[in-house]
């Protein structure tokens, strides 16, 4: 519908602008869900279009080729077996929260672009080597983040600044990570206005903050998505949007992963060589989660604690209302460590 509205849309300035839908008042084709970029895009061909088209099949299969190939791009550095490569690729590509998406809030299913930041990260050398590099994919991840969704402006922010500050940390050009940030925060303001996200009328301040959270069992919740593990209980009704199952055998390898860890002098070792970037990792893991569990504390059906917040933070927070989400950043780190 929201795609089906812009298109019957005249263009206005900024151009997602749809006049259609709340008449006088104006909608950025941001709020709908219908993903601006191939709005915008199709639009301008609407003409030579049947009067049904919708892209939204062509977005899903996108989807899938996209998270395959951005995994490739961060496993082939450590693997040099092209069928190891493709078999994690493969894996990623039925990762349950995508898949859950791409069915339910299609938009949403564009988790590849988190791999693209997480790239930044995993293979960070090939950026502190190469800033312009990091430029480029700093400029286009700013750029793609709100055409897809807004709620990967955020994700995708949390990702970008600590990938920042591992630069920081593993350069002598410590400038470099600031200035990647700074495109990627000035290319997302950008498209956002070019997309009317500061001219419509939608308010900053949402309810539904702490409702929309994540639960402290959602690692292990299947939510149905399971033979194996049992469906745990959660609080509220909201609480669907912070599924964040692993699927049993990366909760099973996780476990693996820790015992080789911890008994192997070698991987110690290695550990201690990369204590920076570990450090960075978990800390950008638990940001995640924090953000994810929201101010509203829950585990199972019980609420442990709910924190004051002030009337600040709390309206800069309710932007981003939906925190569950936000787990997906914690659910691909975890994966790629694996």
């Amino acid at each position: 519908l929201g795609w089906d509205a812009y298109r019957s849309s005249d263009w206005h300035f900024p151009i997602g602008m749809v006049d259609t839908l709340a008449y006088p008042y104006y909608t950025s084709i941001i709020f709908t869900d219908s993903i601006p970029i191939l709005a915008v895009f199709f639009k301008i061909l609407s003409p030579i279009l049947p009067s049904d088209f919708q892209y939204f099949g062509f977005w899903g299969i996108g989807c899938f080729i996209l998270q395959g190939i951005l995994t490739a791009r961060i496993i082939k550095k450590y693997t040099p077996s092209s069928i190891i490569v493709v078999i994690v690729s493969c894996l990623f590509t039925l990762t349950p929260v995508m898949i859950w998406r791409m069915y339910a809030h299609t938009a949403l299913a564009g988790q590849w672009i988190l791999l693209l930041s997480l790239e930044i990260v995993f293979n960070k050398e090939k950026y502190i080597e190469n800033p312009s590099a990091l430029y480029i994919v700093s400029a286009l991840i700013g750029l793609l983040s709100p055409s897809i969704h807004m709620y990967f402006v955020l994700m995708n922010g949390i990702i970008l600044l600590g990938a920042c500050i591992l630069n920081v940390l593993c350069s002598d050009y410590y400038k470099h990570g600031i200035i990647a940030i700074i495109i990627y925060l000035a290319s997302t303001v950008t498209i956002i206005a070019l997309l009317g996200g500061f001219s419509s009328n939608m308010a900053p301040y949402a309810g539904g903050l702490g409702k929309y959270s994540f639960n402290l069992n959602g690692l292990f919740n299947p939510q149905g998505w399971s033979d194996i593990f049992k469906d745990l209980p959660l609080y509220g009704n909201g609480q669907y949007e912070g599924f964040a199952y692993l699927g049993a055998g990366n909760i099973i390898l996780s476990f693996v992963s820790l015992s080789f860890l911890c008994g192997d002098p070698n991987n110690q070792f290695y550990c201690k060589e990369n204590r920076k970037t570990i450090f960075i990792l978990l800390t950008v893991v638990l940001t995640s989660i924090i953000i994810a569990l929201s101010n509203v504390i829950t585990l199972n059906d019980q609420r442990l604690i709910t924190i004051p917040l002030p009337l600040l933070i709390y309206g800069l927070w309710s932007i981003f209302r939906v925190s569950g989400r936000i787990i997906w950043i914690a659910i691909y780190m975890i994966m790629l460590c694996n």
